[in-house]
């Protein structure tokens, strides 16, 4: 039998509560076990997450789950779902985990086109569930979360973070209480923590470190997060909690920053690039102070190293060909050193041989760095603002992936990370750019590499991104000169004086011509308010010479259906009591059920209906398009039970109509143009008026 494909789709919302790799572990272990029962297995699944709880992401992709960033967890499920319904993508078992316990009526559109799973944590919920919508399988996941039923009993659900090493135990509860009998020993994340802070140049913010460590070290981050107080006392003594500039930080006990100097050395120090004379050598002291950076900075910054890789590759040519080293490479080291220090790069391909294959690759990647970083740059900028969530995030992507490139170089060439203060300043620059903006990139985790035949993809996913967004801008650009227009013509309208007609008409052809391109082009709705709000009290001043299009006379008809609305609702118009108005009367009693054309607009029953039962007719409604002949509806002039012909003026050239107008003439039938479509009272009277009917003595 062949095995069946099952979707696991899970809120944020449900992991409230404990959770950490074995939770994961066990929440699959569950399922595939109830899955395999039906021959099912997990083949795809996707956990939303809202900002607060990103610092499960790495959790979550470490177990191939798939994260989905989004405010409302539990309605963006639903939205995948549906998603899935309609690309016809849906697999052959859906599992649904709510952070609610009752999802009440939100998943009916699934009845009978796959069985549904629901995931739940309380035993209780399961017979209100199970009555409120059939699901076809109901697993309790409660085990996965709660280890200790003691403290479900007691109402008192709260984690605790415990801290071993050899014969100390750190208990921290959600009151706060802890003992400890020994302070000074190390726990077990302590050698792990002291090791990353060496590896980002001594000094990186805690919330930083922490995010790190907490896949490989759980208790941690709940330590940081229920007792910062007792974390500090518990750091080894080699780590330093400093507060500064409003962010705390952890400094290795060696930084230069802690180090008591003399007067004449502070004052090296805080003289302009001082801190690039070399004091020892030892890699990770080789690196520039610490200074705030921006996109532009790390753009700038690779692209010197770009062209100290390139340059080793001329160097060592130059040296094995006997070149003069003071007048031919001299010059150019003391170039790119000068260069180094005013922009605060540690050049460190002078000290460290590689081969030329080796700086290529480097260069390559300092290249995909500096594009990425340029194109974020420009991307993030106040002018581009409108842009921000569509393609800054995406070139934020981009830069995630090449910073991680240059550090996967490093380790693939065997060199510290401690040497390229660059790479870790654009990490530290996307982490706070994600988490400002609420986001998580790929490739951001101190243990990702990735493959480097990937840096030949960075230039060209930046130039695809920079082609995408000048087209957009250029779109908005478009649909911003198209509104101004269709604002201004509008208003030009109400000083053209009346006699003027050659300017009305010209007039009109380009508020017509803007609103054509503003649904056309763009899919502004032509029931947008934008349309409505200025033309409702203009449309019956179209002159009849003007040339319409479909998409405007759209707009003319959803304008009219508002208004009609808006009459019905105020009973501007006479209710149906059997009593009519003199025109409807009129009209009534001279065609007495006869046949009438209406030609123009979308054929709508209620409307339809309308019509008929108001002026006593059988309407013969047709569709048509403004550049149309009219020649089509001729045979029905020879019809003896058609005796009107209704022509809607917004969806018919003043051409078109005037030759169907001499056609009825000859025919010996009733003609009517009319500019307002579908108000009985309105149509009653424009018959009336052009047909010169005395309806007031009728």
């Amino acid at each position: 039998m062949e095995e069946k494909q099952a979707l696991l789709l899970l809120s944020g919302q449900l992991l409230d509560g404990f959770i950490n790799k074995k939770t994961i572990y066990h929440l699959k272990t569950l399922l595939n076990k109830e899955l395999k029962e039906r021959n099912a297995f997990l083949t795809r699944q996707i956990v939303i997450l809202s900002p607060e709880r990103f610092r499960f992401a790495e959790l979550f992709l470490e177990a191939d789950f798939e994260i989905i960033p989004c405010d409302h967890e539990n309605i963006e499920v639903i939205s995948q779902s549906i998603m899935f319904m309609d690309n016809n993508q849906l697999p052959d078992e859906m599992i649904f985990g709510f952070g609610f316990e009752n999802p009440k009526r939100s998943l009916r559109h699934l009845t009978g086109k796959v069985p549904r799973t629901i995931l739940i944590k309380n035993k209780l919920a399961e017979p209100t569930l199970s009555h409120s919508i059939n699901f076809e399988h109901i697993i309790n996941i409660e085990s996965c979360f709660v280890k200790d039923e003691s403290q479900v009993q007691q109402g008192a659900f709260y984690e605790k973070a415990k801290i071993t090493s050899n014969d100390v135990q750190v208990s921290i509860s959600a009151e706060n209480d802890y003992q400890s009998e020994n302070e000074q020993n190390i726990p077990p994340w302590g050698k792990a923590l002291e090791e990353l802070v060496l590896n980002h140049n001594k000094k990186m913010p805690v919330l930083s470190a922490v995010a790190i460590l907490q896949t490989e070290y759980p208790d941690l981050l709940q330590l940081y997060q229920t007792n910062k107080e007792r974390l500090r006392t518990v750091l080894p003594s080699s780590i330093r909690w400093i507060h500064e500039n409003k962010e705390s930080l952890l400094y290795h006990e060696t930084h230069s920053d802690l180090k008591p100097v003399s007067a004449k050395k502070a004052k090296q120090i805080l003289t302009f690039n001082s801190v690039f004379e070399e004091t020892s050598n030892s890699d990770d002291e080789k690196i520039s102070g610490a200074t705030e950076q921006t996109f532009k900075d790390i753009a700038i910054r690779s692209d010197i190293m770009r062209q100290q890789c390139l340059w080793s590759i001329d160097r060592i040519q130059l040296v094995n060909s006997g070149a003069n080293h003071q007048e031919v490479i001299y010059p150019k080291d003391q170039e790119l050193e000068q260069l180094g220090k005013d922009f605060g790069v540690f050049l460190w391909p002078i000290r460290h041989q590689l081969t030329p294959d080796q700086y290529q690759i480097m260069a390559d990647c300092y290249q995909g760095l500096n594009i990425s970083f340029e194109l974020l740059h420009s991307l993030t900028s106040p002018d581009n603002d409108i842009f921000n969530n569509r393609f800054s995030h995406k070139a934020a992507q981009i830069a995630a992936d090449a910073q991680c490139l240059v550090k996967s170089a490093l380790q693939e060439f065997g060199l510290s990370l401690g040497i390229d203060a660059i790479q870790r300043d654009a990490f530290q620059l996307l982490l706070d750019y994600g988490r400002k903006n609420e986001l998580f990139f790929r490739n951001m985790k101190l243990t990702d590499t990735l493959n480097l035949s990937l840096i030949t993809e960075i230039q060209p996913r930046c130039e695809t991104l920079k082609e995408d967004f000048q087209q957009a801008k250029k779109t908005i650009k478009s649909m911003k000169n198209l509104e101004r227009q269709f604002d201004f013509h509008v208003k030009k309208h109400l000083t053209i004086p009346e006699g003027n007609r050659a300017e009305i008409i010209h007039n009109w052809n380009k508020i017509i011509e803007a609103v054509t391109g503003l649904c056309e082009n763009f899919k502004i709705p032509n029931s947008s308010l934008l349309f409505r709000k200025r033309l409702e009290n203009l449309i019956n001043q179209i002159p009849d010479e003007v040339m319409t299009t479909t998409a405007f006379a759209h707009v003319v008809q959803q304008i009219e259906l508002y208004q009609q609305q808006q009459e019905e609702e105020f009973l501007l118009e006479p209710v149906e009591t059997g009593l009519f108005s003199p025109a409807v009367q009129a009209i009534r009693d001279r065609y007495q059920g006869a046949k009438a054309l209406f030609i123009g607009g979308t054929p709508q029953d209620h409307l339809k209906q309308r019509i008929e039962s108001k002026l006593n007719i059988q309407l013969l409604w047709s569709e048509t398009d403004h550049g149309n002949s009219l020649e089509r509806f001729t045979p029905l002039l020879y019809d003896d039970e058609v005796r009107l012909f209704l022509i809607y003026i917004p969806w018919c050239s003043h051409k078109h109509s005037e030759e169907f107008a001499a056609w009825a003439k000859n025919a010996e039938k009733d003609f009517v143009r009319l500019r307002k479509g579908t108000n009985p009272e309105q149509i009653a009277l424009a018959i009336c008026q052009q047909l010169k009917i005395n309806f007031e003595e009728t």
